[in-house]
């Protein structure tokens, strides 16, 4: 019988803290791949370690399979146009067709450098939590000022949004 283990570190954490802040051992929970709906046994050991570290076993005692299929509604939803989109891109780009992406909003080039630095030093500074759903204030009030002295054109804050994409 093959065996599957599932691992989530954050819940890992969550549950059963470590104090070095790693991960605890990372098997949580395992079982059986031939699960069943009638007998699912739990077996779980006391935190041995000093980073609370917890074994979860899970052992299936009958072989009746779980439906695993989806709800017949998931039949009428049709495709991602953009996905669709992008996977035309890239059967394109492997037969050697020069492509520019333009459907999912990815960039053919590389984060130039001068934004690379300024996310890992946001991130250092502890910027890394979700912003406002209209974007930071500030942020809004720097495009505002780009746009009257660049464009020529005037905008306040509350007429600007920031957001990270239209799919969502």
């Amino acid at each position: 019988m093959a065996n599957t283990t599932l691992y989530n570190p954050s819940l890992c954490r969550i549950l059963f803290p470590s104090s070095s802040g790693h991960d605890p051992l990372p098997k949580i929970l395992s079982f059986s791949s031939n699960l069943s709906l009638n007998s699912l046994n739990l077996d779980m050991e006391a935190p041995k370690h000093k980073n609370n570290t917890v074994i979860v076993k899970a052992t299936v005692t009958n072989s009746d399979e779980i439906d695993t299929s989806l709800s017949p509604r998931v039949n009428s939803l049709k495709p991602s146009k953009t996905v669709a989109i992008s996977d035309q891109a890239t059967a394109l780009v492997q037969a050697g067709v020069p492509v520019i992406r333009l459907a999912a909003g990815e960039p053919d080039f590389d984060t130039p450098t001068i934004i690379s630095e300024a996310g890992i030093n946001a991130i250092r500074e502890g910027f890394t939590r979700y912003t406002p759903n209209a974007g930071t204030l500030e942020l809004r009030q720097a495009i505002c000022h780009k746009l009257k002295e660049e464009n020529g054109i005037s905008y306040t804050p509350d007429q600007i949004v920031v957001t990270n994409g239209a799919k969502e």
